[in-house]
């Protein structure tokens, strides 16, 4: 395993196009909190900006804005790494060089893993930093208040790139596979849910959809304020973490079993 990761290393740490995105993502993702310096302060209950960036609601804030970071530039570079492999003929040499088949799909699933992985990392260094400057008192229940939502970011993080991937796997043009992907997410799976699921079959399992549940997995700021509301009028505007958690990991396994039956049977 160690091996395969090490090969994919090779092939893209010097490439521009997946520099560029780890370098936005790490410029984005604290530069977009503090941006909120700025601003007037909110409405109630959030009040003061100064909250945007003090334990424990530094990590809400952060992480909810990860989230979009991760579904366009994760995401993105999940079908990058794709697409460029069959544009470039890579993947044929790579099996004539004898790397198998399924071991050209485990490459790219530890990568995706270990960009995953680092992308959380690099958001909990952010959120400490960040917390660490702007807390007064800092009490370790507010600090790892919510250390449970890391694991859950980890897991965004890799089902935006795994969902990426399989849209690369199945459509292998970079530009065609890019368009979908935010197609897919901006416009197909809303429709699905809200103009028809919701309009014709109301009922909470119009957010057990694929990339819904994804997102999900790293909710809104003071998102259960919202939902004690929904659930007075009836209804749940978020799926619980845990139901969150199994759906997602559900989907990304479907994702990779399609990859897996793609990369199986797709000429080189």
């Amino acid at each position: 395993m160690t091996y395969l990761f090490k090969l994919e290393w090779l092939k893209w740490k010097n490439h521009r196009v997946f520099l560029l995105f780890l370098l936005f993502y790490s410029i984005l993702l604290p530069g977009a909190l503090m941006a909120g310096k700025g601003l007037p302060d909110l409405p109630d209950p959030i009040g003061s900006n100064d909250v945007l960036f003090m334990f424990p609601t530094v990590w809400t804030f952060l992480s909810y804005i990860g989230n979009w970071l991760a579904f366009f530039l994760l995401g993105f570079l999940g079908v990058v790494i794709v697409t460029t492999e069959y544009r470039n003929k890579t993947l044929r040499q790579s099996v004539m060089s004898g790397v198998s088949r399924k071991d050209f799909l485990w490459a790219k699933l530890l990568f995706a893993a270990g960009i995953s992985l680092a992308a959380t990392l690099y958001m909990i260094l952010c959120g400490l930093v960040i917390g660490f400057l702007n807390t007064d008192v800092v009490i370790a229940s507010k600090l790892w208040a919510h250390v449970g939502m890391f694991p859950r970011y980890w897991l965004m993080c890799f089902g935006y790139m795994t969902f990426g991937m399989m849209v690369g796997f199945l459509i292998k043009r970079t530009g065609l596979a890019l368009l979908i992907y935010l197609g897919y997410i901006t416009m197909i799976e809303p429709i699905l849910r809200w103009a028809l699921h919701h309009r014709y079959f109301p009922n909470e399992s119009m957010h057990f959809y694929p990339l819904n549940s994804i997102e999900e997995l790293v909710q809104p700021p003071y998102g259960e304020i919202l939902e004690q509301f929904t659930k007075k009028e009836g209804f749940s505007f978020n799926l619980t973490f845990t139901q969150a958690v199994i759906t997602a990991s559900i989907y990304i396994l479907i994702f990779i079993f399609f990859m897996k039956k793609k990369v199986e049977r797709s000429d080189l």
